[in-house]
């Protein structure tokens, strides 16, 4: 993807799962369980992603902590494998992701204005993706064939929209750091 149509932020280019249908007309009465699934997973993902590396710690209780970290990792894993056989995830494609919105390249044409309720997957560690209503802002035909679809996020409680900052902003800093340990 090359130029984005997202608002000006912070933005990643992820390889995930993603999905998107027509938001259901009862919409109104599913969004307090999206938001309150979708809080629970970014606090978690937060939990996991930042871990006891980043905090002041002692050396015993750092090593008591990575033991029970370990212990979690190996049973989200688990989990997560047996929800995978049950349920699998969509199929990874690249996505341009922000707190705001998100970019993709898709094979079905939407109308601008046309609400959608997107599925995305953040984690392999955690399979259950991010139920996140949406609306396209912008179409247009992609030389690679199919259809570059920006989307903007709508209607997420402030928790959630809080979280995915957090979480944007957490990774965007972890790829910099990346590059830069990379040309040392």
């Amino acid at each position: 993807m090359s130029t984005s149509h997202l608002p000006e932020s912070v933005t990643l280019d992820l390889w995930a799962p993603l999905t998107s249908q027509a938001l259901p007309d009862h919409w109104p009465a599913l969004l307090d369980g999206w938001m309150r699934g979708n809080q629970i997973l970014l606090s978690g993902l937060d939990a996991i992603e930042t871990g006891a590396s980043e905090h002041e710690l002692d050396s015993a209780s750092a090593s008591q902590i990575e033991r029970v970290e370990a212990k979690l990792n190996l049973t989200l894993h688990l989990i997560g494998s047996l929800l995978a056989q049950q349920q699998p995830m969509a199929t990874p494609r690249t996505v341009r992701f922000s707190a705001h919105g998100a970019e993709w390249l898709a094979h079905e044409q939407y109308a601008r204005g046309t609400q959608l309720l997107l599925s995305i997957g953040l984690s392999e560690q955690v399979p259950q993706p991010l139920i996140l209503p949406a609306e396209v802002v912008h179409i247009e035909a992609s030389a690679a064939g199919g259809w570059l679809i920006t989307v903007l996020f709508q209607h997420l409680s402030e928790a959630v929209a809080n979280g995915l900052g957090r979480s944007v902003f957490r990774r965007h800093r972890r790829a910099i750091q990346a590059r830069h340990s990379g040309q040392r």
